[in-house]
């Protein structure tokens, strides 16, 4: 079983402080490479046995790694569910996902990052699955949504339900969305525009901004000759 170790970096707003001061936290957790670990991604990269695991059994799986240890590495506690993986529409195997994460929250008391579907209905059926299941829309992170909302109204009335929203695909500067072409990739000035946009709606301490650094070239800095 291989198991990646991922740093995902967040620029957060300090409560105390608000609008004019902001921390970077670093998380480092373990991810999951389809054996039950602490998260369960789109179905589409599962393995069989995995698809046919039920509820109870990926609540029981999470809430080990989050309380006792990873089983590899028992010395390691995870801290945060996820990334969860959806797609659109949405799969049975990636539904009983949503629901394990919000019963194991309800528990652990820990956050839960979500991966939605590359639809803009897709964060408010995830969130309504989740919050139904236990989990607190106040620990909940709707992540990619860079991708997702392309309307200003839109943005807002899901940020008006109270979970972080994170814009986390920084420095993707090419239009063409290959995942989703029937959609454009908002370049970084975009991003900003949006964030400004939460940000005089009240929403300033619900922004979480992050680089999902997911293929190996993004990892290679840029020389000028």
């Amino acid at each position: 079983m291989s198991i990646s170790s991922w740093i995902l970096i967040l620029l957060l707003p300090q409560p105390s402080q608000r609008r004019n001061t902001w921390r970077i936290a670093s998380l480092l957790w373990k991810t999951w490479d389809g054996s039950g670990k602490t998260r369960y991604y789109v179905m589409a990269s599962q393995k069989k046995e995995t698809l046919a695991m039920s509820v109870e059994n990926m609540v029981n799986a999470m809430t080990m790694e989050l309380t006792f240890g990873c089983g590899d590495t028992p010395n390691i506690k995870c801290g945060i569910i996820g990334e969860i993986g959806c797609s659109w529409p949405l799969h049975d195997f990636e539904r009983r996902a949503v629901q394990a994460s919000g019963e194991t929250q309800e528990f652990a008391g820990c956050p839960v990052m979500f991966h939605p579907g590359r639809y803009h209905g897709a964060p408010e059926e995830i969130f309504h699955i989740y919050t139904e299941a236990g989990g607190d829309p106040k620990k909940m992170v709707m992540g990619h949504l860079d991708r997702t909302f392309h309307t200003l109204d839109g943005l807002v009335e899901y940020a008006s339900l109270g979970t972080y929203c994170e814009y986390d695909l920084f420095g993707i500067e090419t239009s063409h969305y290959q995942l989703n072409t029937s959609v454009d990739m908002p370049s970084d000035a975009q991003r900003i525009e949006r964030i400004k946009h939460l940000v005089d709606n009240g929403f300033e301490d619900k922004i979480l901004i992050a680089h999902d650094i997911h293929t190996l070239h993004r990892l290679t800095m840029a020389r000028w000759l």
